[in-house]
C-alpha cells in the first residue's frame, strides 16, 4: 500500500532564529507571520497573521525577516534523521517534508519511531500519514497525548480518505486555495 508521511516541525523558525540571536523572536515572510514563539502565541499572534496586526498585539516582541540561508543547516540536520527511515524524502519547506513509506510493512510504526526520534532531539513535530500528500498535510496536526512521545504513539494512517475529508469543515481544507474553499462553503 502507498503511504506518505507529512512531517512538520512546530516553532522551527522561531526556535532557530532565537538561538542565533540570543533573544525570543517571531519570524515573518511576505509581511505575514511565518512562525511565532509561545509568548506571542499566548498574546494572540497567529501564523499567517499580517505583520502589522501581530506587532500591535505583541508590541514588546521582536520580529525578524525570514532568510532561507539562516535555516539551511538546521533543515539538513533534521532531514538527515528522516533519511534513516526512507530513501525517498521530498522537502516541502524548511520546516516540513514528505517521507514516502510505501516500502515499509508497517508505515504507522515507522512514523511513530521517526516522530519519537525527532522529539528526543528536541523537535516538536506534527505528523500526518495518508495515501497522498494532500491528505497527509491535512492530517498533520497536533495530537492529544500527555507528552510528545505519547502523541507520536497515537498516530494512525488515514485509510478512508473520503470519510476523513467529509468530516472536516471546508475551512480546514487548507491545501485548497481560499477562493476554492469559499466556493465550496457557498
Amino acid at each position: 500500500m502507498h503511504y506518505i508521511l507529512r512531517v512538520q516541525l512546530s516553532g522551527f523558525y522561531s526556535e532557530v532564529a532565537s538561538r542565533q540571536l540570543g533573544d525570543i523572536v517571531a519570524v515573518h515572510r511576505g509581511k505575514k507571520v511565518l512562525c511565532a514563539p509561545q509568548p506571542a502565541l499566548d498574546r494572540g499572534v497567529q501564523v499567517g497573521m499580517p505583520l502589522a496586526e501581530a506587532k500591535a498585539i505583541w508590541p514588546s516582541g521582536k520580529f525578524v525577516a525570514w532568510q532561507e540561508d539562516h535555516y539551511t543547516q538546521e533543515q539538513e540536520r533534521w532531514l538527515n534523521w528522516c533519511a534513516e527511515y526512507s530513501d525517498r524524502i521530498e522537502p516541502d519547506e524548511q520546516h516540513a517534508c514528505f517521507v514516502d513509506l510505501t516500502g515499509h510493512p508497517d508505515p504507522a510504526e515507522i512514523s511513530r519511531k521517526l516522530g519519537g526520534e525527532l522529539a528526543l532531539h528536541g523537535y516538536l513535530c506534527q505528523l500526518g500519514l495518508a495515501r497522498s500528500k494532500w491528505i497527509a498535510t491535512l492530517a498533520a496536526m497536533p495530537l492529544t497525548g500527555d507528552s510528545i512521545l505519547d502523541e507520536v504513539r497515537l498516530l494512525d494512517p488515514i485509510r478512508d480518505t473520503a470519510g476523513y475529508i467529509c468530516a472536516l469543515p471546508v475551512s480546514q481544507l487548507l491545501p485548497a486555495s481560499e477562493p476554492h474553499r469559499a466556493r465550496l462553503a457557498f
